[in-house]
């Protein structure tokens, strides 16, 4: 008898860029049992093909952190994450709880879980990947939460 294999896929943007990695980080949150608010407002007629892989990092990479810290410190406060296009751009907004108080430079006090000693390393890669696409990031704490606010200029192609 052959085996019946069960697939769950949720769509959250119509874009399947966006859908593979928030896919992935939701199911991620669900089984780390990490609550989360997410807004989503993407037309589904814009393929970012071209820019899949620096998209699902830089959109991977902030939501890693943002678990990796809600483990760390025990918060059931949701991860807010909201993925906007508007006037030709991409904007990435996301804001997890942190028991930072401020950054002392903007890579140095991000430490990873998954690789002790490896500080900012995810930080450094969307920074990276966010000025190759000609985008804008920033992070910064606030009344004790960790925002990271990423804008790529991004025109459809005609």
């Amino acid at each position: 008898m052959e085996a019946i294999r069960h697939t769950s896929l949720e769509y959250y943007a119509d874009n399947w860029v966006i859908d593979t990695v928030l896919m992935n980080k939701i199911s991620t949150m669900k089984s780390k049992n990490i609550n989360y608010h997410l807004e989503v407002k993407f037309p589904s007629n814009i393929d970012l093909t071209d820019n899949a892989i620096d998209l699902c990092a830089i959109i991977g990479n902030i939501l890693d952190n943002a678990i990796e810290e809600m483990i760390q410190i025990k918060s059931v406060n949701p991860i807010k994450t909201k993925i906007l296009y508007r006037d030709n751009k991409i904007v990435i907004q996301v804001a997890n709880d942190t028991k930072t108080l401020a950054l002392k430079n903007k890579e140095d006090s991000i430490l990873s879980l998954k690789f002790v000693g490896r500080a900012g390393i995810g930080i450094k890669s969307v920074r990276m990947r966010t000025k190759k696409l000609g985008g804008y990031c920033d992070f910064f704490i606030a009344n004790h939460e960790f925002n990271a606010l990423i804008v790529i200029p991004y025109s459809p192609k005609e």
